[in-house]
Order: structure tokens, then C-alpha cells, then sequence
């Protein structure tokens, strides 16, 4: 997968498709391959630098856990999370 900067697009997002960790490999993915990889696997977050709000946002609501990967989480994104994590009782 070390190569996929040199593959077109549409390759990329195959790729990222199949596993949202190959962002990874990408060393300036757009906008619509970072939201590819984060509603693919929340964790790949991880992988992209400086994400924005939407896409921290977008990782949790894939994978609560994946908050933990979130440097500097803003309020907005801090509220999503425990919104999302909330124990309901009966």
C-alpha cells in the first residue's frame, strides 16, 4: 500500500474503502478521502493531521472509543462524545 500516493483517486478511495487506516499511506489525502477513511474505521483518525471538526466529529459517531485518538478535542467535539456515550437507565 506504500505506493498509493501514486494511484489515482478513485484507487485511493477503494483502498481507504476497505480499510480506513490506508490514509496512512497518503501523504496529502483530500477532504472526501479523510471522511472516506474515519466513516470507514472512527480509529483512523489517528492518521490524518489536523483534522477538522467535522471529521473528529464523523469518528466518533463510527466509533465512540475513537475520542481517545483526538489531540485537542474542542467543546463542540467534547459534547458529541458524551452525548453519544451516555448509559441510559430503566
Amino acid at each position: 500500500m506504500h505506493d498509493l500516493n501514486n494511484q489515482s483517486e478513485e484507487v485511493q478511495l477503494a483502498a481507504i474503502k476497505k480499510d480506513g487506516h490506508n490514509i496512512q499511506f497518503l501523504s496529502n489525502p483530500s477532504e472526501e478521502l479523510q471522511l472516506a477513511a474515519v466513516r470507514e474505521n472512527g480509529f483512523a483518525i489517528k492518521h490524518i493531521n489536523n483534522p477538522s471538526e467535522h471529521l473528529q466529529i464523523e469518528s466518533i459517531k463510527t466509533h465512540i472509543l475513537a475520542f481517545e485518538c483526538i489531540r485537542s478535542p474542542s467543546e463542540k467535539v467534547t459534547l458529541e462524545a458524551a452525548k453519544r456515550n451516555r448509559t441510559f437507565r430503566y
